[in-house]
């Protein structure tokens, strides 16, 4: 692939999300609103931050991705996916986007989408710190909310 074609790619993936942010798709958060960052966490995409928005109690997750056509594109996807799934009282709740311009040229060096904060982690991680504490009451919801995910999907089919 040219790098022509790579930047036109990625403009194309840069320009889809102004426009969810322009035409109001989806709430945009000012990045300068957000205090108190701590990272959180790390994949293979980006990073993840515990903010507080504004001067207030409210507590976000960032998740903060590369700039890059690869990771923009399964952005988008994770925007999709999250549109279908955002009323699921088990799904972590998307909430907007936020995105970091560079001063000198105003060239985007970041963008960030505003999640539910999750206080314990990932459930993978949850687990791993708890799993022996739980009774099997607890056990068994658990199971059962994860049970409720696909038959949700089935449903709104």
């Amino acid at each position: 692939m040219s790098d022509k074609t790579k930047v036109q790619d990625l403009n194309y993936y840069i320009n889809w999300l102004d426009k969810l942010i322009t035409e109001e798709y989806i709430k945009f958060y000012e990045y300068s609103e957000f205090k108190s960052i701590q990272r959180i966490g790390k994949g293979s995409f980006g990073k993840v931050y515990r903010v507080n928005w504004k001067n207030s109690d409210r507590i976000f997750a960032l998740k903060f991705f590369n700039n890059d056509e690869l990771t923009l594109k399964e952005v988008v996807k994770e925007l999709k996916l999250h549109r279908c799934v955002d009323d699921h009282d088990n799904i972590i709740r998307l909430y907007g986007i936020t995105k970091v311009t560079e001063d000198i040229n105003n060239q985007i060096k970041n963008y960030s989408l505003v999640l539910e904060y999750a206080n314990g982690g990932t459930l993978n991680t949850y687990l791993k710190n708890h799993f022996n504490e739980l009774d099997w009451n607890d056990k068994f919801r658990l199971a059962w909310q994860l049970i409720d995910i696909p038959f949700f999907f089935v449903i709104k089919a």
